[in-house]
């Protein structure tokens, strides 16, 4: 959650709340996610089960005004990846729900306090829990490698970045800004906002928090990019080695992330000089997408820590016009 006002670009990679018109752009038919074939794409692991050739662990906070929302995703060094758990903090007593009418809010949690309070006192909960937690194969465990936080919410970024510096667990914290990188965009590498570290990874970079501002460095990423890449692990069979899975349960029980898959479709862009790119808008109705969200920046911190190296020059998202602008997914490490 952010305000428009401040940066139309965060706006648009974070919730695009405006009713999209079609008239700007064509609909793209790469995908076409359905959420009854999303809820279904289970393997047979138990809720947080570790999968025989997971490696990597990352997990992704949504903030919300009040609730926070939560997916943990494993992911071999290939790309493939497995949703292990998902939720909200406080807990709903069902699984399926709406942000605007949610059962337990913060409020509920923690009382009357200010809106700055009650976020970093919901974070200070759930990001224990969570790194607390212990994934387990055969005589193996593992923990969370890296969790990202959604901190694109103007209201408390600052407070969000001075809970993550205080944190016990700051070392394994990544606040997370996404950014819409669309066919009219400055190139990935000119974007402004400080300079940026050398990274590993995929469409995302690492900057330091704005001038003045005391906190851990953070990660910068083209959601547009990585929404694509989400609904290809959606879109491709269950035996590729990029095909995205979750937990098996009852495909009721998965509708929820299902219709989040569901919340924005792919645009074919085109600029004036013949460029085509894939950007992801939302629909007219309101914006049901947290678990979507979530997955993407699962997906973008995973690239950080090797998952996806061999998938770097692929040309997700762009189709060929009078001019090339060359491959969309860039590594940031070769293009410094």
């Amino acid at each position: 959650m952010i305000e428009r006002a401040k940066d139309l670009d965060s706006f648009n990679a974070e919730l695009q709340l405006k009713p999209t018109s079609q008239n700007d752009s064509t609909t793209s038919e790469l995908w076409d996610l359905q959420s009854d074939e999303v809820a279904g794409r289970t393997r047979p692991l138990q809720r947080n089960e570790m999968p025989d050739r997971g490696e990597i662990i990352t997990g992704f906070i949504d903030v919300q005004q009040t609730f926070l929302s939560y997916t943990v995703m494993a992911f071999d060094l290939r790309g493939r990846g497995y949703v292990m758990d998902y939720g909200t903090f406080p807990e709903q007593p069902t699984r399926y729900y709406q942000k605007g009418n949610v059962t337990n809010t913060l409020k509920d949690e923690f009382g009357d306090l200010p809106l700055a309070d009650l976020i970093t006192s919901g974070l200070d909960e759930l990001v224990g829990d969570l790194m607390a937690r212990e994934f387990i194969r055969d005589q193996r465990v593992f923990s969370i490698d890296k969790l990202g936080i959604d901190n694109r919410f103007a209201l408390v970024a600052n407070d969000i970045r001075s809970f993550v510096l205080e944190s016990t667990h700051k070392s394994r914290l990544v606040p997370q800004l996404g950014h819409f990188i669309g066919v009219n965009s400055r190139a990935w590498q000119k974007l402004s906002g400080g300079k940026v570290r050398r990274t590993r990874g995929v469409n995302v970079a690492y900057r330091d928090p704005p001038k003045g501002i005391k906190g851990v460095q953070e990660l910068h990423v083209d959601t547009n990019y990585w929404k694509c890449q989400l609904a290809s692990g959606l879109s491709v069979p269950m035996t590729s080695q990029t095909a995205i899975s979750l937990y098996e349960d009852a495909p009721q029980n998965h509708l929820l992330l299902g219709e989040h898959c569901e919340s924005e479709q792919p645009f074919w862009e085109e600029n004036k000089n013949g460029d085509k790119l894939i950007v992801w808008k939302a629909g007219s109705q309101p914006c049901e997408n947290e678990k979507w969200d979530e997955m993407t920046g699962c997906m973008a911190l995973a690239s950080t820590l090797g998952v996806f190296a061999k998938s770097k020059k692929t040309n997700t998202g762009q189709s060929g016009g009078k001019k090339k602008r060359g491959s969309r997914a860039y590594n940031m490490n070769l293009n410094l």
